[in-house]
């Protein structure tokens, strides 16, 4: 596909800080949730004691706003051969209206990267460390060169032809997902023997799984091919105690050997921060779903090791259970309790549900005191009447069962 950059204008920023009353650009940010902003490390950690001292200027919408706090990457470092490792930061920014409501960048995770696979990078222009007078953001094709250093799957080289200040820019793959970060050019780096005119650093985008950034995650391949070496993929989440949600999958027949039945909605994407045997004991985990038409979600937790065997709601956290075709919704926490791993094998429930059909009616999922001592509430009935919903209406209804993960103590 084409990436077209002025789909992503609402969700692009500059890095700016104030000298001698005139503003000069550090680097790239762009969306990457509600409030939060990715740039690279190196663009911002002067800042991390005082991050009031700078801030990010949306093109789009003229808006400008200072900087709360910056998460720098934990492994993050100056190495004393000139190379920043793992050079990724994630800005905390109290946004309004219009910026707040842009979309995050679709990140996706545990991808394939075939070298020489073509690359995009899509960012506001700059020019000597100085705005631009362009107000439009502009695409930079290039190709992925391989990695860095051999065994180095994080560190990457590419060809995009991009600037002193384009630092931290998105890099996406032909598909439209954001895969790397840039983090600027090979020229400070000794010992390399590159020809520093053309060849460049990214950050795979699996970096980001450390500050807690939310991402999709890719299928695994049905045919191997010459590739970065990277994982294959099932994804899993857990919960509180006796819950645990997992294997990242499409809505189509067969999943894990379990039932699934397809409808005439269009499938479900789940995605999952781990590995199904990939977890601690009491690890936190995170669920995201999107789904291919508008309709109606609800997940559920069937307890197979307590007794009367009870079912938990998972999704929607509240009352309201409809999300919009392409948006991409996530949790990691139910009322005050996050989504933790355990090492008790569960059954999960999830349906996909037409907004043609009646709304089903939600009861709570949990009860809370003001000690936030959380009681979770067998929700057997509601799962039997979604049950029975796609029983009548099979071409309006998704229904998928599923093992959830187990725990590894490592």
């Amino acid at each position: 596909m084409t990436i077209n950059p002025e789909d992503f204008a609402g969700s692009l920023a500059h890095v700016v800080k104030t000298e001698a009353g005139q503003e000069v650009l550090l680097g790239q940010a762009w969306v990457s949730g509600v409030c939060q902003l990715v740039t690279c490390g190196h663009v911002v950690d002067a800042f991390v004691g005082a991050p009031q001292q700078i801030s990010v200027f949306f093109p789009l919408s003229g808006n400008r706003y200072p900087v709360n706090q910056i998460k720098l990457h934990p492994g993050f470092v100056r190495q004393p051969d000139q190379l920043v490792r793992f050079d990724a930061a994630l800005l905390l920014v109290s946004l309004k209206a219009p910026d707040i409501t842009a979309k995050p960048l679709p990140i996706t995770y545990e991808k394939s990267l075939p070298v020489q696979m073509s690359l995009t990078a899509v960012r506001y222009p700059v020019h000597l460390g100085q705005f631009s007078s362009s107000m439009s953001p502009l695409a930079q094709a290039g190709s992925l060169l391989g990695p860095l250093r051999k065994n180095d799957n994080f560190h990457l080289l590419h060809d995009l032809a991009l600037s002193p200040g384009d630092s931290g820019a998105a890099i996406f793959a032909p598909d439209g997902s954001v895969v790397a970060l840039h983090c600027g050019d090979t020229a400070t780096l000794p010992g390399l023997n590159l020809p520093t005119t053309s060849i460049r650093l990214a950050l795979w985008i699996d970096a980001l799984r450390d500050l807690e950034v939310d991402g999709e995650i890719e299928p695994p391949a049905r045919e191997p091919s010459e590739a970065i070496p990277l994982s294959l993929l099932k994804f899993a989440l857990a919960f509180f105690l006796s819950f645990a949600i997992g294997a990242a999958f499409l809505l189509y027949p067969k999943v894990n050997g379990l039932k699934v039945d397809a409808a005439k909605l269009r499938p479900v994407k789940l995605g999952y921060n781990k590995p199904r045997n990939g977890y601690k004991m009491g690890e936190q985990a995170l669920i995201t779903l999107l789904p291919g038409s508008d309709c109606n979600l609800y997940i559920f937790d069937e307890d197979l090791y307590s007794p009367g065997k009870p079912v938990y709601r998972a999704y929607p956290p509240g009352n309201t259970a409809f999300v919009k075709g392409g948006e991409m919704v996530s949790f990691k926490s139910i009322g005050s309790q996050k989504l933790l791993v355990n090492d008790k094998e569960d059954r999960l429930h999830l349906f996909a549900v037409s907004t043609n059909l009646q709304t089903v009616e939600l009861g709570d999922s949990y009860t809370d005191n003001e000690a936030n001592n959380i009681q979770f509430v067998d929700n057997r009935k509601i799962l039997d009447e979604l049950l029975k919903l796609k029983a009548e209406h099979p071409d309006e209804v998704i229904y998928s069962e599923m093992e959830g993960p187990l725990a590894v103590e490592r």
